[in-house]
């Protein structure tokens, strides 16, 4: 379940500050900061834009579905990418599509249910695919209550030899450089691997020098 997530970073942030006050003079192999703005997604983009970073970008903090709209007037962006805060993976990832005639459709690896103890949000294995603009604001609603920002959904490249997918990298670096690559094949925004996508060889989708330029980004993130 999708519930207090806010709380829930608040709670381990003041865990995680009273260990690091209570320790005294030891180095960290993992400094408590670091893992808290690892643990906050909207904290961990900006600090990237600072150090000069390539990232998506971002369009603010909401609190709620009338806020979406209004950022997305705002910046004349129609396809965005929704995200919890305090989230991990696709949890709490929604991506939104606004049409010019009105329609919207919002594709998310979350389930609304409304049950007797009231309205909840839970993770699930199967995609959902809402475009009653009533679910679409109840479930931005209620992702934003725990902590959430927007930005710009950028489109993936399509991955050559399967028709209708695209695909992403996941490029962990260890020690400063990049040491596992894997292309994410899906035909749907979340190309996350637990959700049943694809996996592939980057090096069979992507020139050598998008290669490089890449794992040169990699490198300056690390």
């Amino acid at each position: 379940e999708l519930a207090h997530q806010h709380l829930w970073y608040a709670g381990f942030a003041e865990l995680l500050q009273a260990l690091h006050q209570g320790a005294g003079d030891v180095r960290w192999l993992n400094p408590p900061k670091d893992i808290l703005r690892m643990c906050d997604k909207w904290r961990c983009q900006q600090d990237l834009i600072a150090a000069g970073i390539s990232t998506p970008p971002l369009l603010g903090l909401i609190d709620g579905y009338d806020d979406l709209r209004r950022l997305s007037d705002q910046h004349d962006c129609d396809r965005i990418f929704v995200k919890a805060r305090y989230g991990s993976s696709a949890a709490g990832v929604l991506a939104y599509r606004r049409h010019r005639d009105g329609r919207e459709v919002v594709y998310a690896s979350t389930s609304l249910i409304d049950d007797r103890n009231g309205l909840r949000l839970f993770n699930t294995l199967a995609p959902q695919r809402y475009t009653d603009n009533r679910d679409i604001a109840t479930l931005i609603d209620a992702l934003a209550v725990q902590g959430a920002y927007a930005e710009r959904w950028v489109a993936k490249p399509r991955a050559p030899g399967h028709a209708g997918h695209h695909f992403d990298l996941r490029v962990v670096a260890f020690d400063g450089e990049p040491r596992q690559r894997i292309a994410r094949i899906a035909d749907r925004p979340m190309t996350n691997l637990h959700l049943g996508n694809r996996r592939s060889d980057p090096h069979s989708l992507l020139a050598a020098s998008d290669m490089t330029a890449i794992e040169g980004c990699v490198r300056g993130a690390a």
